[in-house]
């Protein structure tokens, strides 16, 4: 899709692509993310992997459209699978802090729970976005 875009019409460029990356990445980590899917990726039993895996391919399928390569969109549905079921953003702040014990996420008791969350949310997304651009860029780098 994306070649026929460029020689056809010539319409996609690397900074459109981003943009929609970051458009699709809101789209489906916020609007097509149900709660089934929010409450159990992290659970490592059976629902626990469906809700993952549910989420990770509706997340990655839009993709497409800005990331045919095969290898490219894989990373994308790999990475956020695996960000999202192991928690990454959890254990980065566990590590920043040096804190493992600690509650709200390894912020410490100090932190104010509400802010713990939005703290984790922010990171959780950045290692999203900052993938997913990576993957974009190296789509149109070739």
């Amino acid at each position: 899709m994306n070649f026929l875009l460029k020689i056809k019409y010539n319409i996609m460029t690397l900074e459109l692509a981003l943009y929609i990356g970051l458009l699709l990445h809101i789209l489906g980590d916020y609007i097509l993310q149900n709660n089934w899917m929010a409450q159990n990726k992290i659970k490592f039993d059976f629902d626990g992997y469906l809700a993952c895996w549910t989420h990770a391919t509706i997340y990655a399928l839009p993709f497409i459209i800005i990331c045919p390569n095969v290898i490219g969109w894989a990373i994308i549905y790999s990475t956020h699978f695996f960000i999202d079921k192991y928690d990454a953003a959890k254990y980065w702040i566990m590590f920043v802090n040096w804190s493992w014990g600690e509650p709200n996420y390894g912020f410490g008791k100090k932190m104010p729970p509400t802010l713990a969350i939005v703290l984790k949310i922010i990171i959780d997304n950045f290692f999203h976005v900052v993938i997913n651009s990576i993957v974009i860029y190296y789509t149109f780098s070739n």
